[in-house]
Order: structure tokens, then C-alpha cells, then sequence
């Protein structure tokens, strides 16, 4: 069967345009905040501010083996996301990625204190650098920081509870 360079330039250009795609999952942790406009803007950042945010919510992204559709590129992250992170009153996001520089997670922040201002949107997108995707010496502050579906408490990652249960702590982040 003959391929037509026609056919494969509009797939590329298909995929070029559909950017970083697959489902998405968001998930409040904690109290719901009111939403900003849909367009609003905020800085995507690699490693969590050490003070003056609180995470409110995580974003998964599911991985796709369609090619080029897995976010790789800060921008297509940021532009795949936006609606969450504006419908939740997200004022910046951490981006995390996996090991083969996959954008997976996102932990979407508030600010909380009248002096943290987040970056300025003309560097609200950083340069693409490895970043760290596991909790520090000092434990965990996000729940994104956790592997898998546990949860960030009191600075160590946990098993969420269960529907009548109590939440265990197993050795390990």
C-alpha cells in the first residue's frame, strides 16, 4: 500500500496542532477556591516555591502511545491545563515530570500570603531541567510529590483512606 506525503504532512500537522492530548484528571486537595476567568494567566514552574502557596488541587495526565501527543514542552503543558487551573483559582502551577521528561502531574497553588506574588508571566515559563518528583529530606509538601494515588500528610506520603477506613503510613515515599 502506497503512503501519500500529502496524507502524513496532514497527520503531522494534526498532531502538531492537537499538542500534548490524552484525559486528565483533577483532584482538590483542598478547599475549593473561587474560579478565576477561564483565560487566566499563571507561571508553570519546575520546583515548589519554599513559602507563600498551598496546594489545591493535583492534575494527572494520562500517558498516550499516540506519537507526539504526550506533553514534553512546558507550553503545551501549560496550554493543556489552563482550564483546570482556572477553574480551580490556581494562581501558579509545579510541574512534574516522569523520568522520560513527560509532563504527568501538575500541582496547581494558591498564594496565601498578601507578599507572595507569583512570577510575572513574561518568565512564567522556565526553561525545561530536570525536576525533583520526589519528596525532600524534609518530607513531602504536595500530594503530587507522592507516587501513585497516595497522599501528602503531615509531610509524609501515605495511602489515601479508604471508604470507612483510616489512613496507614506503609515504609517508604
Amino acid at each position: 500500500m502506497k503512503t501519500s506525503t500529502a496524507g502524513l504532512t496532514v497527520l503531522a500537522a494534526l498532531l502538531g496542532v492537537l499538542g500534548c492530548g490524552g484525559a486528565m484528571k483533577t483532584t482538590l486537595t483542598g478547599p475549593p477556591h473561587p474560579a478565576h476567568s477561564a483565560n487566566c494567566d499563571f507561571p508553570v514552574m519546575l520546583t515548589a516555591p519554599e513559602a507563600g502557596y498551598v496546594e489545591i488541587a493535583a492534575i494527572d495526565l494520562q500517558m498516550s502511545s499516540a506519537p507526539g501527543a504526550n506533553c514534553t514542552d512546558l507550553a503545551q503543558l501549560k496550554e493543556k491545563i489552563q482550564p483546570e487551573v482556572c477553574r480551580v483559582g490556581g494562581d501558579a502551577v509545579v510541574a512534574i515530570p516522569n523520568g522520560y521528561g513527560v509532563y504527568m502531574k501538575a500541582s496547581v497553588l494558591k498564594a496565601v500570603a498578601e507578599t507572595a506574588t507569583p512570577p510575572t508571566p513574561s518568565s512564567s515559563i522556565a526553561p525545561s531541567a530536570p525536576a525533583p518528583s520526589s519528596p525532600s529530606s524534609t518530607g513531602c509538601q504536595y500530594d503530587t510529590q507522592c507516587k501513585g494515588d497516595r497522599i501528602c500528610v503531615q509531610s509524609s506520603c501515605v495511602d489515601p483512606p479508604s471508604k470507612g477506613g483510616s489512613t496507614r503510613s506503609p515504609a517508604g515515599h
